[in-house]
């Protein structure tokens, strides 16, 4: 069994049985929670005692295959797992219409409240959160 990844020039032949790789996916931003389906292409399973470019390649489909998002943290900007100062900026530059950051109102961790609106509200039950106020704590369980 062989396993060759994209811009390897030399094969090592291993055998027996077993997992030969894992794929590790990430969400993209605003992933809601939820079950996704996602479509790996192109990937080629070929005969390892053949020379590459020699025989026939296996090109497998994997379309249709789904993941389950099971957590999204509401604030959570920077998705870094952790709800910072650094993360108010970002909703901050989106509000003034920076550039950088105009998809930020479609992300559904930016609706802190939500209210289906990014906007200052969400803002303030940042702050309010980020400053450790009573009763703030409730947005982002």
């Amino acid at each position: 069994m062989t396993l060759l990844f994209d811009g390897t020039t030399e094969k090592q032949n291993k055998s027996g049985t077993g997992t030969i790789a894992t794929l590790v996916l990430e969400c993209v931003e605003g992933a809601e929670i939820g079950e996704k389906e996602i479509s790996l292409s192109e990937v080629t399973l070929f005969d390892a005692l053949k020379p590459l470019g020699e025989g026939e390649d296996e090109v497998t489909d994997l379309t249709g295959t789904s993941i389950n998002v099971l957590e999204m943290l509401y604030g959570d900007l920077l998705f870094d797992g952790k709800i910072s100062i650094s993360d108010l900026a970002v909703i901050r530059r989106y509000l003034a219409g920076w550039a950088d950051s105009t998809d930020v109102g479609t992300w559904p961790e930016a609706d802190i409240n939500k209210d289906d609106d990014v906007n200052m509200d969400d803002v303030a039950i940042l702050q309010r959160y980020l400053a450790r106020w009573e009763g703030y704590e409730k947005f982002f369980q």
